[in-house]
């Protein structure tokens, strides 16, 4: 195959599986309604099944649902046939899913699980299928096209089953009133976790920390406070102790690039930003970089952190970045 030809297939491959996809909203139907419903009356949990490819597919929506905070099981359909059938109760639905509605493996676990008094939900490809015929509830997937080898080779119905699962999930976790900050309390230790948990409060720098000087102080002392702390600004108060306004590096090079020496010993107050400040320290960090970003998409690279007039903290870029969130 020469280039041409290597693109070629590889587009060939991905427009067949947007086919699948596509033609599996057409199953969105009153059946999918029925699954949904029987799964969010569920007192007990979901456990899901399935050999093979569609094992592994199903393994990740698993994860994707339990992730959102539904109770859902993974049970290998073998290891199920050797013991594992003791994690289903009476309360529990098991949801089978095989493309073809005849694995072997899958259909031999049912009589085990009418016996328990579980609800059998399947999913699959066939409706006269022996899965489909045993089920309390149906979902019947498109039949689709494989991507290669006349049929043979799970692709697209991989594709389009994986679609399914996450539409399912979605589906569950809304019903569910489901909100981002139930998603970070199951993944406190990503970054996803971080971005929806961290608050400016928990990594600002405070107290000696922090540059500060009164408002009638000179730049050139204002400068000395700020080489002696490592933010890279200095804050200015009044003699209430107030927060006036801020001064940073940034600012001292513009002052410098002008050429006038006298301009050290201006009164600080004259060069400070008034209106640079975030007013809640309680802020969630992820928020309080959109704060820090400016017009032209750059971002600043520290903002005061003021409640009630009063300086509390510093939050700086480089923080942020320490904290994995930039």
């Amino acid at each position: 195959m020469n280039s041409f030809e290597i693109k070629a297939e590889a587009q060939r491959v991905i427009d067949e599986e947007i086919l699948g996809v596509q033609s599996l909203k057409a199953t969105i139907d009153d059946n999918f309604v029925e699954v949904v419903e029987a799964i969010q009356q569920c007192e007990g949990r979901l456990i899901i099944t399935a050999m093979g490819k569609s094992g592994h597919i199903y393994k990740k929506v698993t994860a994707t649902m339990a992730s959102l905070g539904l109770k859902t099981l993974f049970m290998h359909p073998a290891e199920g046939l050797h013991g594992d059938l003791g994690l289903i109760y009476e309360e529990d639905i098991v949801l089978a899913v095989s493309r073809g509605g005849e694995s072997e493996e899958v259909i031999k676990l049912i009589p085990s699980i009418k016996t328990i008094g579980a609800r059998l939900i399947a999913i699959t490809e066939r409706e006269q299928s022996s899965l489909a015929k045993l089920a309390d509830v149906l979902w019947l997937l498109p039949s689709t096209q494989e991507a290669y080898l006349d049929n043979l080779v799970p692709t697209t119905s991989t594709t389009v089953s994986l679609v399914a699962g996450d539409a399912l999930a979605v589906v569950l976790a809304k019903l569910r009133g489901f909100r981002s900050q139930d998603f970070a309390i199951y993944h406190p230790n990503g970054l996803l976790g971080r971005r929806l948990t961290l608050s400016v409060d928990d990594i600002m720098k405070k107290d000696e920390e922090i540059a500060v000087v009164s408002g009638n102080a000179s730049v050139r002392e204002a400068v000395l406070e700020m080489c002696a702390k490592p933010v890279g600004c200095v804050c200015i108060v009044d003699e209430q102790g107030q927060y006036v306004g801020i001064f940073t590096d940034g600012d001292l090079r513009r002052l410098i690039s002008q050429g006038d020496d006298e301009a050290l010993n201006d009164n600080v107050e004259k060069y400070i930003n008034r209106k640079a400040h975030i007013t809640e320290s309680r802020m969630l960090v992820d928020d309080a970089l959109r704060e820090m970003q400016t017009v032209e998409g750059k971002f600043l690279s520290a903002l005061p952190v003021v409640e009630d007039g009063r300086l509390v903290g510093i939050l700086s870029l480089s923080d942020i970045s320490k904290a994995g969130l930039l």
